[in-house]
């Protein structure tokens, strides 16, 4: 079971971290002015009947942005896990923490990775776009949708809501994905099997973020690893 927490938890970040079934899009946003720092705030909840998907209900997400520095953080399962992403867009390298119910792990990223991360996001050849009539407003904005679906993963169907008002002078993990949608993502739905999760934007701040806030130091505790260790340490706790 601690290992299935660990494995779904670092999942959730790097599914949300990757973003890799975004598609093209453009949006009219209801507040004229571009946001080039700040951060923004999420929350993830669950329609479900299986009481384990509903364990995620609240877990939040903040993506802070300043220059060419980024950082996604998040608190899941009710804070049993925690993590963060830092990107350094001019150095092109990151720094990973996660923490979970005691285990401590720091992945140090490469430009090798981060390039990898970025190709993997910018992947769109296998899947299908299909805007939606109507505009969600997520977090005070007016965004388009965009229905994604996948042939080779039918029973799944994600709805991506961009806001165009937004834009980091360096993403990140989402660079690419930002360059495919013409515009940065308030908010997430993706159905499968009768599960809805949602990620939502519930806050866009303005506010310049420390430059503390990205560097990259691991903290006492945690254990130096690379992202292929750690799957191949927890990678068969997916089907636990």
């Amino acid at each position: 079971m601690k290992q299935s927490f660990f494995f779904l938890a670092f999942m959730l970040l790097t599914v949300f971290g990757y973003s890799q079934l975004l598609p093209s899009a453009s949006t009219a946003a209801t507040k004229p002015n571009i946001i080039k720092n700040g951060t923004i705030y999420y929350t993830l909840n669950v329609e479900s009947e299986d009481p384990q998907a509903k364990m995620l209900n609240n877990s939040t997400f903040e993506y802070a942005f300043s220059g060419k520095d980024s950082k996604i953080a998040g608190l899941v399962l009710g804070g049993l896990f925690s993590g963060n992403m830092i990107v350094d867009g001019v150095a092109n390298n990151g720094l990973a923490l996660m923490s979970v119910m005691g285990q401590k792990k720091a992945i140090r990223m490469t430009p090798a990775d981060i390039t990898k991360a970025q190709n993997s996001a910018a992947n769109m050849n296998s899947v299908k776009i299909t805007p939606i009539a109507g505009t969600q407003k997520v977090a005070g904005y007016s965004c388009k949708k965009v229905m994604i679906t996948d042939p080779n993963n039918p029973n799944t169907q994600t709805i991506v809501y961009v806001c165009n008002n937004i834009a980091p002078e360096s993403g990140g993990m989402v660079d690419e994905m930002m360059k495919k949608i013409n515009g940065f993502p308030l908010g997430f739905e993706v159905i499968s099997n009768g599960n809805k999760i949602k990620i939502l934007a519930t806050e866009v701040s303005t506010k310049m973020p420390k430059k503390a806030d990205f560097k990259q130091v691991v903290p006492d505790g945690y254990e130096e690893t690379t992202m292929e260790k750690l799957r191949e340490e927890f990678g068969g706790a997916a089907g636990e």
